[in-house]
């Protein structure tokens, strides 16, 4: 189709009160025909490598990465414009809060990177799943009670604590190492 200036193309039909039907149509066409071209494949990869720097830039690597997957998918599967915005926000939600958690958890300095599904309830150990259930409903934190883990050497005492400290983490609570209670007193 012929092109035709942009002054044309941003006009309304008012501006044309004695167009007939089919000019409208080819008017329409053209504008068309002109919002095809600057979708080129050269544009749309320079605007989404601009795209993911500026996310990168902005340190919402999140958004990045997700950003990166959606575009890694065929063109019919890509989520519409909405849900594509609420899948990057969540993923930069989800990214955020695994990074705190992955900063917490080193602060701490916590001896065994183990959680409650490591801990061995038995006999020997004289530890019941019962117990455990009841520690891992951290609410004795928020009540400012104590833990006082007393055993024989070697039955699992510091496992156990990295286990509650680590799941303590996971519900945002901080905790403290041993060495940390010694430089408090």
């Amino acid at each position: 189709p012929p092109l035709i200036s942009n002054s044309l193309c941003t006009c309304g039909p008012a501006h044309f009160p004695f167009e007939d039907r089919g000019a409208r149509r080819e008017r329409r066409m053209q504008k068309l025909f002109l919002n095809e071209q600057c979708r080129s494949p050269s544009t749309f990869y320079l605007m989404t490598t601009a795209s993911l720097s500026t996310l990168r830039d902005l340190k919402l690597g999140g958004m990045a990465s997700a950003y990166e997957a959606v575009l890694a998918t065929p063109l019919d599967q890509q989520p519409e414009a909405h849900e594509l915005i609420a899948r990057l926000v969540d993923a930069e939600r989800q990214n955020r809060q695994r990074r705190r958690m992955e900063l917490n958890l080193r602060l701490s300095k916590l001896r065994y990177a183990v959680t409650l599904q490591d801990v061995d309830c038995s006999a020997t150990r004289n530890l019941s799943k019962n117990q455990l259930a009841v520690l891992s409903d951290v609410a004795w934190i928020g009540r400012g009670e104590n833990v006082l883990i007393t055993g024989s050497t070697g039955c699992g005492k510091s496992h156990l604590a990295c286990a509650l400290g680590n799941h303590a983490w996971f519900i945002y609570f901080t905790s403290l190492t041993v060495q940390d209670c010694k430089d408090i007193r």
